[in-house]
């Protein structure tokens, strides 16, 4: 099986090739991947739903700061029951958090730059220290 993973930004060919004709909503789809995190990430996964002849194909977005932070918490046993409350079961393999690391939704329209530096380095950062682990922010 061919695993994908979608890095959503401005530097994807469709937006350095121009084209006529475009709808207002491709657009607006093009001008909201500008807006997004550069930690958010989207990976499809299959699951197999009894009863359909085909698996389905499920988006599973990620978040690469929220994933440092629970896999930093796994060193401490305080840490790993905390880890654990904020990690969904994995699909394929691929790690699902129920939020980023200021503890709200992972998705396409909430992950921003501006909600990054503004909630979720500071979540990232006061969850770590709280527990006494290394809340330096990685390097991005």
């Amino acid at each position: 099986m061919l695993e994908l993973t979608w890095r959503v930004g401005a530097d994807t060919p469709e937006e350095t090739n121009p084209f006529e004709g475009r709808s207002s909503e491709e657009s607006e789809s093009r001008e909201s991947r500008r807006r997004l995190c550069s930690h958010f990430s989207i990976q499809n996964a299959r699951i197999d739903i009894p009863g359909l002849h085909r698996d389905m194909q499920v988006p599973v977005y990620r978040c690469s700061l929220a994933e440092v932070m629970v896999a930093r918490m796994r060193a401490t046993p305080d840490g790993i029951r905390l880890a654990d409350s904020l990690a969904a079961a994995p699909l394929e393999g691929i790690p699902r958090l129920i939020g980023g690391p200021d503890l709200e939704a992972i998705t396409t329209t909430t992950c921003t730059p501006d909600r990054c530096r503004r909630s979720c380095h500071a979540g990232f950062t006061q969850i770590l220290s709280d527990i006494g682990i290394d809340s330096a922010l990685p390097q991005e």
